[in-house]
């Protein structure tokens, strides 16, 4: 008689997500793991705040947009709502001089419905389409600099050149301050040092910059006001809830201003940066793109999904609460992984972890799940997705990855800062 086989629980992987070294190459596997395994788990908190005691961790598709959409008990401010000292969307703790209660991503409504107001008509589609010819002009630019090498990096070379100047372009930046804003954000990204209080040193370090140089643009604006978003900033009246107007201080139109900076270079490139790693990984797909460009929509949408360039968002727990059977209290740290929901298989099946530009565009999380924090340019990312596909469709179709990608060590952004690629030289 044969023995019954035994079938071995699969064990629990080692998952730090501070070791920014592991995170960018190890996180799809931890995340994997937590959704079959322990969709509500408890993390330490980071190194650099032995005060902060830890977060848990939310993977499932379902819990994220049940996060997203209860600000009234996830608090984007903290467990004290306007009167938060701390709290914020990072995973360590912010505190009022880094925007908690006063930059529009800390807040919640109906202060952050108001912030918002301000900009919303920069970003809709109808706006957004008109920025199209020029980031087209501006892609096909960025290709000429490269064609006739036959390699670059196509994050520093290419990927960063679009968000970069669309945003540029909406804020009202001079074209020769840009490049600078590319170095601050890079740095924050994936901060230098050796130690995590000497990365966090490099992360302050570059956030100071960046904002230094927001002050210095809003002096230029004020002196010279012009048809830009930073203009309309400066001069628009924010309307709360109470009927009382304001417009915004020094301080919170510096971190308006970074927010929009970093949110709108950051995450595209890291999305298109991943999306060619995803096609060389799976030559297939681009075959096929090439094959029907009327899956190039599709594709967008897919690689937003796949490779979701923002990694993770907290949220700060206002009251009892009651999430995936765990019960929650005032002042627990929520931390929302979408890498790991925009894989679950309970939403996106059997194939949720394959790469496929024909996929039916599904309710995927890469701009977040909804409600008051749902992404600002939503549909900017989408254009310079676009625009960025169709050139590369037409001018180097046979681009892939030629080496290591050197990923950005962060838990916040997961994409690469250099990424080697080759293609055929264009004479």
């Amino acid at each position: 008689m044969t023995a019954p086989k035994v079938v071995e629980a699969e064990p629990r992987p080692d998952i730090d997500f501070h070791d920014l070294a592991r995170f960018p190459v190890e996180c799809r596997e931890w995340f994997r793991w937590l959704r079959a395994h322990e969709p509500m788990s408890f993390h330490p908190g980071p190194p650099v705040q032995p005060e902060n005691t830890g977060f848990w961790s939310v993977v499932l598709h379902e819990d994220l947009a049940r996060v997203h959409r209860d600000w009234e008990h996830f608090s984007s401010e903290g467990a004290d709502g306007p009167g938060s000292e701390t709290g914020g969307d990072a995973i360590r703790d912010l505190n009022r001089a880094e925007g908690v209660g006063s930059m529009m991503i800390l807040t919640d409504p109906p202060r952050q419905t108001a912030y918002r107001k301000l900009v919303n008509r920069g970003f809709t589609p109808r706006s957004i389409a008109t920025l199209e010819p020029r980031l087209r002009d501006v892609v096909r630019a960025a290709i000429d600099a490269v064609a006739d090498r036959g390699s670059c990096d196509f994050v520093q070379d290419l990927a960063a050149a679009v968000p970069l100047q669309a945003i540029g372009e909406l804020l009202g930046v001079p074209v020769e301050e840009r490049p600078a804003l590319i170095e601050w954000t890079n740095q924050i990204v994936s901060p230098a040092g050796d130690t995590p209080h000497e990365i966090h040193a490099s992360l302050i370090d570059a956030k100071q910059r960046l904002i230094a140089y927001c002050a210095t643009l809003a002096a230029t604006k004020r002196a010279s006001p012009a048809a830009d978003l930073a203009s309309r900033l400066l001069l628009g009246e924010v309307t709360m809830s109470d009927g009382a107007t304001h417009r915004l201080s020094d301080t919170e139109f510096e971190l308006f201003c970074f927010l929009l900076i970093f949110g709108g270079n950051e995450t595209t490139r890291s999305a298109i940066s991943a999306g060619v790693i995803a096609f060389t990984e799976h030559p297939e797909q681009w075959d096929r793109l090439r094959a029907d460009r009327a899956l190039v929509p599709t594709a967008v949408e897919e690689i937003l999904r796949y490779t979701s360039p923002v990694a993770s968002m907290r949220r700060t727990v206002t009251g009892p609460v009651r999430l995936r059977g765990v019960d929650l209290d005032h002042g627990d740290r929520v931390v929302m992984w979408y890498p790991a929901a925009n894989r679950d298989e309970r939403v996106f099946g059997p194939t949720a972890e394959a790469f496929d530009v024909g996929r039916r565009p599904g309710d995927h999380q890469a701009f977040g799940a909804g409600g008051p924090h749902f992404c600002l340019g939503a549909w900017l990312a989408r254009l310079e997705l676009r625009l960025i596909l169709e050139e590369l469709l037409d001018r180097l179709p046979d681009l892939h990855v030629a080496g290591d990608p050197v990923w950005a060590r962060s838990n916040l952004i997961l994409g690469p800062i250099h990424l080697p690629v080759e293609f055929t030289a264009r004479t």
